[in-house]
């Protein structure tokens, strides 16, 4: 949902100056979304994909192997590795981190 709004939000934004957008209610709401607020979602994005593309990839397995599941647990721990980060992704890889170390 988060990936839609922004691949969408370019359209958005254009159709805001329309007249007719700007006399209702709900475009109040489109404008309280600054840009500061794109970029988080863009940050989310590029941390939550390949835990997406990982959990996609096991789910469509009946019977999941630790041949499959070992190696995208160690791509995952390098994905998630402390590196310079802002402070949002590593409160985000962190967060992960943490629940991951709980059942691993």
């Amino acid at each position: 949902m988060v990936e839609r709004f922004v691949e969408q939000y370019p359209a958005i934004v254009a159709a805001s100056f329309n007249e007719r957008l700007k006399k209702k209610d709900r475009f109040k709401k489109l404008q309280q979304c600054a840009d500061k607020d794109i970029e988080r979602m863009e940050h989310f994005l590029e941390v939550m994909k390949l835990p997406y593309m990982i959990t996609v990839a096991m789910s469509s397995e009946k019977r999941p192997t630790s041949g499959q599941v070992l190696p995208m647990i160690d791509k995952l721990e390098v994905h998630l590795a402390e590196k310079e980060d802002e402070k949002f992704i590593k409160d985000i890889k962190s967060a992960i981190r943490n629940d991951l170390s709980t059942r691993y």
